[in-house]
């Protein structure tokens, strides 16, 4: 017990003699001075938009969100579920429009620019680049909006879409999508808005559809597609990047931004890969088991029984 004693004095000591030789005052100032450098360079054309003039209000939505979502997780379990179902569906198909015309807008801003190239040309010096902000400062909404979605699905009790994929995706694209509307708004980043605003056309569609109940679940056998399409988004968003990186279009993002959309998408890639075997391979196999188990209850039925693919022999002599 001395040795244990001694050892913990020891311990208090070196982690004392630690903070007093950090200079806290100094590290406070470096991180004041960068804060106020980032909020310096902030693009001049939506400094003064809704949002943009500092990454704290989107940060802190961002924070209420995840504990709102872990709050109603818990709590909604002990009440009845909400009825939003005509709420639900303005909000869907709010979200198709919105997300329709950030879609549309950007096509339409690339074709009054010529820009169909993989290097954009549309960025600082370009007299289209103050209308690819405000699109993209568009989709930067949508991001806010879509986290609307976890509340209206834990409100109506529906917690098995609800996993760490989902939170981690909503809860991030908010704030990622504000550093790419401030500081890099131009017509590289219009082309990642362009993919994503086109799936969530569909995915939203799908929610629509989905909410006039089973009667239209026949029409909506394309769900298992909206994942694969959400994977080979990001597999493209990763190719593309790749090919900036190497090709150094001129005033596209930063190395640091490809760099961070590169890692964040194959993190992504491989949670949408995941929750894609798990989900669907596991309803393949209870499927399989269903039919099996069908198809012995239909030879019972004819007083048979199967012994193989090929053999059969009467129940009863």
């Amino acid at each position: 017990m001395e040795i244990l004693k001694e050892y913990m004095n020891n311990f208090k000591n070196l982690t004392a003699d630690l903070i007093e030789t950090v200079n806290w005052q100094e590290h406070e100032e470096k991180l004041k001075n960068l804060y106020k450098n980032h909020s310096n360079q902030i693009n001049e054309n939506v400094k003064d938009w809704p949002f943009m003039n500092s990454i704290d209000t989107t940060a802190y939505i961002s924070v209420v969100y995840i504990v709102l979502v872990l709050f109603l997780n818990f709590s909604m379990k002990f009440f009845e579920d909400i009825k939003l179902k005509f709420i639900v569906l303005c909000y869907n198909l709010f979200m198709i429009g919105l997300n329709l015309y950030v879609f549309i807008s950007i096509l339409f801003t690339k074709y009054k620019a010529r820009d169909f190239g993989l290097c954009s040309s549309i960025y600082k010096n370009n007299q289209l680049y103050e209308e690819m902000n405000r699109i993209i400062w568009w989709f930067y909404i949508t991001k806010g909006l879509e986290l609307f979605k976890t509340v209206f699905f834990l409100m109506r009790k529906k917690f098995h879409k609800i996993n760490f994929l989902h939170i981690f995706n909503h809860s991030t694209m908010f704030p990622i999508w504000w550093i790419g509307t401030a500081y890099f708004s131009n017509g590289a980043l219009g082309n990642a808005a362009l993919m994503n605003s086109f799936l969530h056309i569909i995915m939203h569609f799908y929610f629509v559809i989905s909410s006039f109940g089973p009667s239209f679940q026949k029409f909506i056998w394309w769900k298992r597609y909206i994942v694969q399409f959400q994977m080979l988004q990001f597999c493209l968003l990763i190719v593309y990047c790749s090919f900036l990186l190497k090709s150094q279009c001129e005033n596209s993002l930063s190395e640091n931004m490809i760099w961070s959309i590169i890692y964040y998408s194959l993190f992504h890639v491989a949670l949408i890969y995941n929750f894609y075997t798990r989900s669907y391979y596991r309803i393949m196999n209870a499927n399989l088991e269903g039919k099996k188990i069908l198809e012995q209850y239909q030879a019972v039925s004819n007083g048979e029984f199967r012994i193989n693919a090929t053999r059969r022999r009467p129940l009863h002599n």
